[in-house]
């Protein structure tokens, strides 16, 4: 009723009232009321994505949409680590369609760089001492989340891709792989942001969380909270004085 009150009086409470719905109904589980429900939670979201077109809306439905894939794994059994990223590729159908670029398209980004996050968070935890991954599955999905790069070639969606490390770094219990390779990720997308004359406060945000994220994971017991942040700010300020000297040797930026 939220979403039909959205197209027909285009109030924006009526945005906020659908969310907080989305919400509620997804953290509660579909999988207890059966496909059909869920099968209709889907068509009622792509009725608010695709007749609504701010983009407010467009995120609101796109995270609904994401929701309810993961709770439809949780009700198929899925017994895998993987779910969640094979998620993330099923919404690809999106970007398919509705190629225009749009303020939306940046949640795939955002979900993407969390789902890192959380891969790394839980590697050791009994979240992750599921099934583990067959290399077959591994293959397939790292297989297709470079696709999504390849059939867009898009650089934001190039750093969607580098996910395909996630499935192969799993087999490797500790999580010290998964967590070199994340921050490597994170290095090189700080950097490119910036080579290519791109914000790069987002970039500087996502490499500031891995840095926070291996230190509670990996160095809490062994080095002391006060030397981690002295640490810290000493790579931030190396960081900082690297870009400011590049905007400085370039021609048309000023200080």
């Amino acid at each position: 009723m939220a979403v039909l009150h959205r197209i027909l009086y285009k109030h924006i409470i009526f945005s906020v009232i659908s969310a907080i719905t989305a919400f509620m109904a997804v953290t509660n589980s579909f999988e207890s009321l059966g496909l059909t429900l869920i099968g209709f939670a889907l068509f009622v979201t792509w009725v608010w994505f695709h007749f609504v077109e701010e983009s407010l809306d467009r995120t609101f439905a796109w995270l609904t949409f994401y929701g309810i894939l993961n709770i439809f794994g949780q009700y198929v059994d899925y017994e895998g680590r993987l779910w969640p990223l094979w998620s993330l590729v099923i919404l690809h159908v999106l970007l398919l369609i509705y190629r225009k670029q749009a303020a939306w398209q940046a949640v795939y980004l955002f979900v993407a760089a969390i789902l890192s996050i959380g891969y790394l968070v839980n590697v050791t935890e009994s979240w992750l001492s599921q099934r583990p991954p067959s290399i077959i599955e591994a293959t397939l999905l790292s297989i297709a989340l470079v696709a999504v790069y390849l059939i867009h070639r898009r650089s934001d969606l190039m750093w969607v891709s580098l996910l395909a490390v996630i499935p192969f770094a799993l087999f490797e219990d500790s999580g010290v792989l998964l967590a070199v390779l994340i921050e490597v990720i994170a290095l090189a997308y700080l950097v490119r942001q910036d080579m290519t004359r791109q914000r790069t406060i987002f970039a500087f945000i996502y490499f500031l969380v891995v840095q926070m994220t291996i230190y509670f994971i990996y160095v809490w017991d062994r080095l002391d909270i006060s030397l981690f942040f002295l640490i810290g700010a000493l790579i931030v300020f190396a960081l900082s004085l690297g870009l400011w000297w590049r905007n400085r040797t370039r021609r048309d930026v000023t200080t």
